[in-house]
């Protein structure tokens, strides 16, 4: 008998192997199975975590220090609208850029408040409808929930519009189980914040794709909530949805659209530290692990970083007009709304005939 069961049990062991090995570096973290956490540290400060799973799932999410020498976060400046997470990651020189907020379809403007070094973008202010995420003057994240309409700004830096706040107070929200698609698996942008303000949490999750399904906003803000943060709101997603880093030249998410996409606004992650921090974490970086700059060891020599960035352009920036066609000529131009057209089309053609023919008369 004792046989029989060690011959069945090697059997189902043949038929059903274990899971496969994580790859190297990586390994299985929590209590669920399946979830394999790949940590990189970009610069002092800013940490990077790759998180896969068996749904399967891929999201990226950086953890950010705002209290480490030279890290700074920043909004997109209103010269610099209209561009691909990776042209305004090199453009200004910072260590990652994901997408940002929301705008009209119609006249491709910001929703909600946007604000840049203490600036308002022309026509955004907060309302009923938006949220924001926000960085004050004392260099804390906060983040504001859509019911509340803040009208005195001066005691913000910077300001990004959020449509439901997902997480708050470290527990989901009402918001996160909201009818409009929320419940659903999709791709998806989102910032937090600890309880301090001290830390700030950007995700990018992929979706609609066989690595990755997406995920519902329950299940974001429950991941956000085990790495720390105290409230999250939500970002533009679906087929915006990126994260650009410096330290791998370009994105490292996949696109639902397989593309890029040109976006009004994005959040930036800055390494800025002076003369004096870049010495002492060079000081620090001797005593530990060699004689390696901090900057070396992360960009592998390139210290483009800390350059000054280039002055904003408006070279390029589509009208409103311009950038509801880029967005939307593909609908337009689908079979489905061509079919729809033609009886239309045919009509004025009809129409223009007669018209000629009782002119000529």
């Amino acid at each position: 008998m004792r046989t029989g069961i060690l011959i069945v049990g090697a059997m189902l062991l043949w038929l059903f192997p274990g899971a496969p090995a994580a790859h190297a570096g990586d390994k299985p973290t929590g209590a669920e199975v399946g979830v394999i956490d790949g940590w990189t540290t970009l610069v002092p400060g800013i940490r990077h975590l790759h998180r896969r799973t068996r749904e399967p799932l891929s999201a990226h999410v950086l953890v950010v220090d705002l209290r480490a020498p030279g890290v700074v976060v920043e909004v997109t400046p209103h010269a610099q609208r209209w561009m691909k997470p990776s042209q305004y990651g090199r453009a200004s020189g910072a260590v990652a850029t994901v997408n940002g907020g929301f705008w009209s379809v119609f006249d491709q403007k910001a929703e909600g408040l946007v604000m840049h070094g203490g600036t308002r973008w022309p026509g955004a202010s907060d309302d009923e409808f938006y949220g924001f995420f926000g960085i004050d003057k004392q260099g804390r994240g906060v983040i504001s929930v859509p019911s509340r309409v803040v009208r005195k700004v001066g005691h913000l830096r910077e300001a990004i519009s959020g449509r439901q706040l997902i997480l708050a107070g470290g527990r989901v929200t009402r918001e996160a189980h909201c009818a409009d698609g929320c419940r659903y698996r999709q791709p998806r942008t989102a910032v937090g914040v600890s309880a301090d303000g001290h830390t700030v949490f950007l995700a990018v999750v992929d979706g609609r794709q066989a690595h990755s399904r997406g995920i519902s906003l329950a299940n974001l803000a429950r991941l956000l909530a085990g790495l720390g943060a105290d409230q999250v709101i939500n970002l533009d997603g679906g087929g915006s949805a990126a994260l650009y880093l410096a330290t791998k030249k370009g994105l490292v998410n996949r696109p639902a659209d397989r593309r890029e996409r040109e976006v009004l606004n994005h959040i930036g992650v800055f390494w800025r530290p002076t003369r004096a921090q870049l010495a002492a974490l060079r000081a620090k970086q001797r005593a530990t692990r060699g004689s390696a700059s901090p900057a070396r060891m992360a960009y592998g020599g390139d210290t483009t970083v800390l350059q000054v960035p280039p002055a904003p352009s408006t070279a390029g920036v589509p009208t409103g007009l311009q950038r509801f066609w880029q967005l939307h000529w593909r609908e337009a131009l689908s079979p489905r709304n061509l079919l729809l057209a033609s009886p239309l089309v045919l009509g004025l053609l009809l129409l223009g005939v007669w018209g000629v023919r009782r002119r000529r008369r």
